[in-house]
Order: structure tokens, then C-alpha cells, then sequence
């Protein structure tokens, strides 16, 4: 058997394989001498791979410091005398390219310190377009979420928990309304169902914030999901809350003059809406509202948008005049909510950049990156030191993508050493 020939007539599509095969002996090889070649090349490689994959993994490669851990859309929730934060973690290399994110739910204390941390959902790689999570009265935890990857809308789904630990299946029918939810946000009320409020894109857009609609649809324990309902608003972002009656309302985000603009408006006993009323805040692409009834008085949070990332906290007695209290920046997507005790807590998106070195995936490049930071007030003007959030991480993540990234570097030196050993015996003219 002429190895030259066999590859020349099997690969002669490939584009430089004529010169690669200056390398293969152009000689005729007898079948028993041509498999021992074959046997001690694969042994070769394959015991090559093991040690490099064992010694990188003992090595620690790749470490924390190249693989990209975003914690990222951080959801606050105070229930039973305790504080809960819902957030996701993505994991990938050292660019911007993420392979894997989850979302997890665990308790957190003041200080910022998360544990009994439970997995929520998978989004399986795609990414996270919005969700929201509340715990009821009864102890129940619900979750909305909706997905999206490469322009093209994704998954979306309505899972629930008894205990936050275990979840639904994510795959089973009990879907959520409303294919094209663009926001949303949930809200029990007083006989145990859950409301969703959604923004859904009807029409044809040219700017931003053109073609929505919000939707209302109700959840029941019992009877599953009601049809959805149209409201009059074409509001892109929402959120809700109660307000000092126990009322459910409704912040919505429009886009008007070149600006994000906010309004208020009550859901009634009815089932009818009260007048949208204008806040006169202005620039956030959304915000939410906490009634504080420590203080008797709303706090309003804005998010800022994406040309300017800010958080800025506010007060006001009657949502009509709003007290600036506090900016932070550079900070993105926060929540906040607040203790039996009258303690402000917030966490938040803290963006930074940050230059990754890693022989496989690029050296001296900038990758974005994103971590969790908590602070904390007891008046809503002076705040603690913000930190990281600690704890929160996701093993199971980082496993699959460290082994993915061993698994690249070992084939890769696997095939060096094999392919200098067949060097060294061609200079050795043993073939």
C-alpha cells in the first residue's frame, strides 16, 4: 500500500494537499507494516492526549481569569423574612462569546453573601430577552422568562416552584402567552392568582420603540392561564407594584422625542385602567416602583438605557414631585427592595472590560464582562460601599467549558507531538 497515493486519491479535493503530502512516503508499505505504523501513531496521540489533558487539568488551565463569567439581569426578592436574589450566570471564553447560561435563585443576606444557591432554568446558550420572579403569599415561586439567539426570537416559558429548589420541567405546556413578549412582569393578587403584564410587538417598526402593545394575561393555580387581554398602552417596557390601597399598577416606558418617557396607571376593581399618568421622568428604559410602607412613600428606580448606564433611586410621598436621592454609575439593571427593618438593599449590573491573555483564544484582548455588586441604606441617600456579590457562582458551567477548552489544547498538542515524531522518523529514513 502507497500511503502518498491513498491520500492523494481519497483527499485530492482538500486545497493544499498536494503539498502536505510531501510528507507521507511516496513507497509501497506491506498491509502488516502499514497497520504497526497506524497502531503506534494512534497510541501515540491517544496516550499524548490523556497526559496533556491530565497535566492541564492539575494545572488549573484554564484558570478563572480567561473564562468568561458574566453575572448578569439580578432579581431581589423579600419574602418570609427573607431576602432572596434570582440572577443569571453565563460562562465562555475569554471573548464575547458566551456557551452556556442559567438562571439560579438562592438566599442572600445583607452583606451581599448568597447561599443554598438552586438552579432555576437553562436557557440553553441563548440569550435572556427578559423574566421576571415572584414568591406568593403561599410560599409559591413563579418565573416568566422569554429567550432569543441570532435575531430570532427563542424560547420562552412559565415555570413553577413550591420550594425554589426544584422547578418545573422547563419543556412541558405550561407556556406563558404571548409569542412576541418583548417585557414583562408578575404580580399576585389578593385570591392567589398571578398576573402577567407583557409589551408585545403588533406592528411594524421604523424607531424605537414603535409597534407595542401591552397585554394582560391571568395565571390560576387551578385553571391554568386565561386568554390575553389588550390594553390600550403601547408601552415597550413594564413593570408593576402595589400601591398604598393594596392596587395593583402599572409603570409603562415609551419612547416619545427622542426620549424614554415613564407613566403610571391603576389597574381597577372592574378590570377597567385609570388615566396614564405622566411622572415626568425622563430617560430610563424602565422603571420600577417599591411602595415603602416604613416611610410612606414610593421609591422609584430607573435603569437608565443604553447610551447612558446609570442607576438612579428616588423618593416621592404621592409619585407626583420626585426627590433625587442617589445615582451610581456605571451600573445597569437593578432591583431593589425593602427589609421588615426599613433597610434599602439593591443589587446591580456592574459592566467593565477587561484584557483576557490566553494562548488559544486571543491574547491582549478586551473582553466585556459583567459582575454583580450590593449596596445597602438605611435612608435612601447615604449607601454602604458597593461590592461584589459573593457566592454565586455556577461549577457545572464552568466544568463544561474548562473541559471543552482542555479538550481543544490537548488535540492540538496531541497532533504537534505526532506529527514531529513522524518527522523524526522520516529523517531516520525508517519509511
Amino acid at each position: 500500500m502507497n500511503p502518498r497515493k491513498f491520500l492523494l486519491s481519497n483527499l485530492a479535493w482538500c486545497p493544499g494537499i498536494g503539498a502536505a503530502s510531501r510528507f507521507i512516503p511516496d513507497i509501497d508499505i506491506p498491509p502488516r507494516m502499514m497497520l504497526a505504523y497506524v497502531l503506534a501513531l494512534t497510541g501515540l496521540f491517544a496516550s499524548t492526549y490523556m497526559i496533556t489533558y491530565t497535566s492541564l487539568s492539575s494545572l488549573g488551565f484554564p484558570s478563572a481569569e480567561t473564562v468568561k463569567i458574566n453575572q448578569i439581569s439580578p432579581k431581589l426578592v423579600f419574602a418570609g423574612d427573607e431576602m432572596y436574589l434570582a440572577a443569571g450566570i453565563e460562562v465562555g471564553h475569554g471573548s464575547d462569546t458566551v456557551e452556556n447560561r442559567k438562571i439560579f435563585l438562592a438566599r442572600m443576606n445583607v452583606d451581599g453573601q448568597v447561599f443554598n444557591v438552586n438552579e432555576a432554568f437553562d436557557t440553553g446558550g441563548d440569550y435572556l430577552s427578559t423574566y421576571d420572579i415572584i414568591r406568593t403569599a403561599d410560599g409559591e415561586w413563579y418565573t416568566i422568562y422569554k429567550t432569543y439567539t441570532l435575531g430570532m426570537s427563542g424560547d420562552r416559558g412559565f415555570i413553577h416552584s413550591s420550594d425554589g429548589a426544584y422547578w418545573e420541567n422547563v419543556n412541558t405546556n405550561n407556556k406563558a402567552p404571548g409569542i412576541g413578549i418583548g417585557d414583562a412582569s408578575l404580580i399576585e393578587v389578593d385570591n392567589g392568582d398571578v398576573l402577567l403584564f407583557y409589551t408585545k410587538q403588533v406592528g411594524p417598526t421604523t424607531e424605537i420603540g414603535e409597534g407595542y402593545t401591552m397585554y394582560m394575561a391571568r395565571y390560576s393555580p387551578q385553571d391554568g392561564w386565561s386568554a390575553p387581554e389588550k390594553t390600550p398602552f403601547k408601552w415597550m417596557r413594564v413593570s408593576s407594584f402595589r400601591d398604598v390601597n393594596g392596587s395593583v399598577c402599572i409603570v409603562g416606558i415609551a419612547y416619545i422625542g427622542d426620549d424614554f418617557r415613564s407613566y403610571l396607571t391603576q389597574l381597577m376593581e372592574d378590570g377597567s385602567w385609570s388615566e396614564p399618568i405622566d411622572l415626568n421622568y425622563t430617560g430610563s428604559s424602565r422603571v420600577d416602583i417599591l411602595y415603602s410602607e416604613n416611610r410612606n412613600g414610593y421609591f422609584l428606580l430607573g435603569h437608565g438605557n443604553l447610551d447612558n448606564r446609570y442607576v438612579q433611586v428616588c423618593f416621592s410621598e404621592d409619585l407626583r414631585s420626585l426627590n433625587v436621592l442617589k445615582t451610581f454609575a456605571p451600573a445597569q439593571n437593578p432591583s431593589l427592595v425593602e427589609l421588615a427593618n426599613g433597610m434599602l438593599v439593591m443589587v446591580y449590573e456592574n459592566e467593565f472590560y477587561k484584557k483576557v491573555s490566553d494562548p488559544f483564544f486571543g491574547t491582549g484582548v478586551y473582553g466585556q464582562w459583567t459582575e454583580l455588586y450590593t449596596t445597602s441604606s438605611v435612608d435612601g441617600v447615604n449607601w454602604t460601599t458597593q461590592h461584589s456579590v459573593e457566592g454565586l457562582e455556577d461549577e457545572a458551567g464552568l466544568n463544561i467549558v474548562a473541559s471543552g477548552r482542555r479538550f481543544l489544547a490537548s488535540v492540538f498538542l496531541s497532533v504537534i507531538v505526532t506529527f514531529l515524531l513522524l518527522l523524526f522518523l522520516r529523517y531516520k529514513h525508517l519509511f
